[in-house]
């Protein structure tokens, strides 16, 4: 999320605040960051362009992944499925990298 949020406050929170008028009230990303969900800024980050509806998805699952590891559950990966995660994040920020607002 740090990463997506980084990308979305690169150009002062411009175009976010395009799609979102009502979070013109947010002067930076880290008061932004503090009142609206994580599932909310995915959605922002596809409505200004730089995620596609399918990648949008994908994050929110992975999201919904890291908070069901994150806390407590019946859910224990094993080292395969981690890898397999963490590989899958760092493939999502490299593309997400070669986008531009």
């Amino acid at each position: 999320m740090d990463h997506l949020e980084e990308r979305l406050a690169s150009d002062g929170l411009k175009a976010i605040k395009a799609v979102r008028p009502s979070w013109a009230q947010y002067d930076d990303i880290v008061r932004l960051r503090e009142s609206v969900t994580e599932h909310q800024l995915i959605e922002a980050a596809k409505d200004v362009g730089l995620l596609s509806k399918s990648e949008m998805k994908t994050l929110a699952g992975l999201l919904a992944k890291r908070h069901e590891c994150a806390h407590p559950s019946d859910y224990n990966p094993d080292m395969n499925e981690a890898i397999g995660y963490v590989s899958e994040l760092l493939g999502r920020v490299e593309a997400l990298d070669r986008k531009s607002l």
